[in-house]
């Protein structure tokens, strides 16, 4: 005689394999498309790998049943159905088959909406192209601790609760990710970025670390630069003529540009410097203009020769900013992005000069410098 597992498996067998097809289908089509894979040639390879994923799952999970492990059928229902709110007739199925439920609780479950767990928010997601500028953040923050491997994200991160005192000398914290790049670059920073923000969902975005700057525009070594757009110069068409550049113009977070403006209180962040300043002078701050951005180190202040009369204000050139920046607007729901960088070099045939590479570590702790304390100051709300 069948047993009460064998009879309810055989009614609704078919309806197990279509709706586990349907939830695994739809779960595997998002993350392809996440990837952009669809766009490709390898989505052609999509449906071959989600059925053959799917008729695995299955075959384990008709056998848990056969087996009438109870314990595994309630798992496998369970982590199915954690983040699903709807209730299809195979969920009243198993519960029938694991844990019968009356039938005035069953009506009062259809009526009340499951409420998702609340998740905490990631404030600012800081982004460091380089070792040495990854090294200057951390050692500026009061407390960070490195996050433990992921499955399916292989950056190492850092996270970090920083307390911050409002204007109105109110307090709070900022949750905080520190993320450094495994390398220089527009397309490293874009597939990080994007990656980052699948994520922990962050509400800004700020690249941190170094930049060459433009002196014909006041800019000194060992500046900090907190620009209010960032040009992309790398979309080039090729003609007779020459190259003619097709800019991709990135604005940044109006309400981080706001702060920076606002936030005047030089002694804030110049007391957290440790590096000592070769020239013994002070920083300036410069947010007044554009900053280059493209996958070229320039040591020959050809860029800026080329650029000048599209950008009469270009402060200086950078790696990373346009793959950021692109990858902050293309998100679902975009972060706001920002970016604040020392000056090592002025972008010229000096660059790699002896005298000019003792700027470096002192760039990368003054742009360290003045981020952590244009946080401390409480720019934006909490949530």
């Amino acid at each position: 005689m069948a047993s009460v597992f064998e009879t309810y498996l055989g009614e609704i067998e078919n309806e197990i394999r279509e709706e586990l097809t349907t939830v695994y289908t739809s779960k595997i089509d998002l993350f392809f498309a996440h990837l952009g894979i669809a766009h490709f040639p390898l989505g052609s390879l999509r449906p071959q790998v989600s059925y053959t994923f799917i008729e695995v799952l299955i075959n384990d999970f008709l056998n848990v049943c056969k087996n009438q492990d109870l314990q595994a059928l309630r798992h496998i229902f369970d982590t199915l159905y954690q983040k699903n709110p709807g209730r299809s007739s195979l969920q009243q199925a198993k519960e029938r088959l694991v844990k019968p439920i009356p039938p005035k609780q069953q009506a009062k479950e259809r009526l009340v909406k499951p409420i998702p767990p609340k998740v905490s928010p990631i404030d600012f997601l800081i982004i460091t192209p380089l070792e040495e500028e990854r090294d200057a953040i951390l050692s500026k923050l009061p407390v960070r601790s490195p996050l433990p491997p992921h499955p399916n994200f292989i950056h190492i991160c850092y996270s970090s609760d920083l307390p911050v005192t409002f204007s109105d000398n109110s307090t709070g914290t900022y949750h905080n990710i520190v993320m450094p790049l495994l390398n220089m670059g527009r397309a490293e920073a874009t597939a990080a970025t994007v990656e980052a923000i699948y994520r922990w969902h962050p509400r800004y975005i700020i690249l941190v670390g170094i930049a060459g700057g433009n002196a014909d525009q006041g800019v000194g070594l060992g500046d900090i630069l907190a620009p209010r757009e960032i040009v992309d110069y790398e979309l080039q068409k090729w003609t007779p003529e020459g190259p003619q550049v097709r800019w991709q113009v990135y604005p940044t977070d109006r309400r981080l540009l706001g702060a920076v403006q606002s936030f005047t209180n030089d002694a804030a962040w110049q007391q957290l410097i440790s590096t000592p300043r070769p020239d013994g002078g002070l920083p300036k701050r410069h947010h007044k203009g554009s900053v280059a951005s493209g996958d070229k180190v320039d040591a020959t202040g050809k860029i800026f020769a080329k650029y000048r009369s599209q950008w009469p204000q270009l402060l200086g050139i950078e790696m990373e900013a346009g793959g950021v920046a692109l990858a902050s607007i293309l998100a679902a729901h975009p972060p706001g992005y920002f970016m604040i960088r020392g000056v090592s070099d002025l972008a010229d045939p000096n660059k790699d000069s002896e005298e000019v590479k003792k700027w470096r570590q002192y760039a990368c702790d003054v742009a360290a410098s003045y981020t952590i304390a244009l946080l401390q100051s409480g720019p934006v709300p909490l949530t």
